[in-house]
């Protein structure tokens, strides 16, 4: 009757010992996943710092030439010869440039005096062209269009003016930007372990979509952004990691932790089981002694009394009368 309540002794004490276990591993599990996931969004945050100043350099690229050239123009009252000299290295099929066009800044209704490469699609929006070169003409940095679109082609536009000059010229260019927005880095970059969506401005919509290497959007996971400014506006970068960008072993470390603490927590059960039935059995093999013991000692004593009774009945019942002498009997057993 005792079997069944140390069993369930037994495997209480087991599934406590086995509870703690699960308990710890998973605090343990937490922890490591707490720190993984701070670490890799720190470390995310520096390589979008990165990107966004290698961007950030891309504003000197384009904006020096038009300046250079913008200067020119002015100097040489907008000579397109000399112009085309200067700009013959930037603009064309496969160059930084699809089309770089001189403006009369002061104007209504601003038309290109001269084009070099492709036509401006901007020319073919004299309201937005209007717009765009009255900010240019007070503007004393880059100034950035939005997206222009003609047909499939996808053009971003800049333009700077000569500075401090009522009626002077302005230097506008325009990228081509693929019709898709599809954009990878190449496999031996150094931010090739990231994916990445560019916007124009701040605001993370399709229409500001400039370019991803995404195969579709919108971006999901762990992630990290950063504003940069270029010219007048601003870019948003928006970047997402490939894999584990502290490493494979951190990345499984917590699993690791896991399945090892499951392992223990389960090793620690099944050795707590089998010392305490070790003990119960110990426990159990003295109460027999002791049963057994008490049994022998009653024995032995039944046995002594039956001794004594034999003893007294072998004695006489009376003794006799020897004149003076005192007598008495006793029953000494044969050696």
């Amino acid at each position: 009757m005792t079997a069944g309540p140390a069993g369930r002794r037994i495997g209480q004490l087991a599934l406590g010992v086995l509870a703690a276990g699960l308990i710890v591993t998973g605090a343990l599990t937490a922890t490591a996943l707490s720190l993984y996931d701070r670490n890799e969004s720190r470390l995310l945050d520096l390589r979008v710092r990165e990107l966004g100043l290698v961007l950030g350099s891309a504003v000197p690229s384009i904006q020096t030439p038009l300046a250079s050239a913008a200067a020119l123009a002015e100097a040489t009252n907008g000579n397109p010869q000399r112009l085309r000299l200067l700009l013959a290295p930037e603009v064309g099929p496969g160059r930084q440039f699809a089309s770089i066009s001189l403006w009369p800044l002061g104007g209504s209704h601003p038309v290109p005096i001269a084009v070099f490469g492709a036509a401006p699609l901007l020319a073919s929006d004299p309201a937005l062209a209007s717009a765009f070169f009255a900010r240019v003409q007070h503007a004393r940095i880059l100034s950035v269009t939005g997206l222009l679109r003609s047909g499939r082609e996808l053009r971003l536009g800049y333009g700077f003016g000569t500075p401090n000059v009522k009626r002077g010229y302005a230097l506008y260019a325009e990228t081509v930007l693929p019709a898709s927005r599809r954009s990878r880095l190449s496999a031996n970059s150094a931010f090739a372990d990231l994916n990445y969506v560019l916007y124009l401005g701040r605001t993370q919509t399709p229409t500001a979509l400039l370019l991803t290497n995404l195969p579709r959007l919108p971006v999901t996971g762990r992630r990290a952004s950063v504003r940069i400014p270029f010219g007048d506006s601003d870019f948003t970068l928006v970047v997402t990691a490939h894999g584990s960008l502290g490493g494979t072993f951190f990345e499984w470390l917590p699993w690791m932790i896991a399945a090892v603490g499951v392992v223990l927590a389960f090793a620690a059960a099944l050795l707590t089981d089998r010392l305490v039935r070790r003990r119960q059995r110990a426990e159990q093999l003295a109460q027999t002694l002791e049963r057994i013991a008490a049994e022998n000692r009653q024995l032995y004593a039944e046995q002594r009394t039956i001794a004594d009774t034999l003893q007294h009945a072998l004695l006489p019942e009376a003794l006799p009368a020897v004149g003076a002498l005192e007598t008495g009997a006793r029953y000494v057993p044969r050696r």
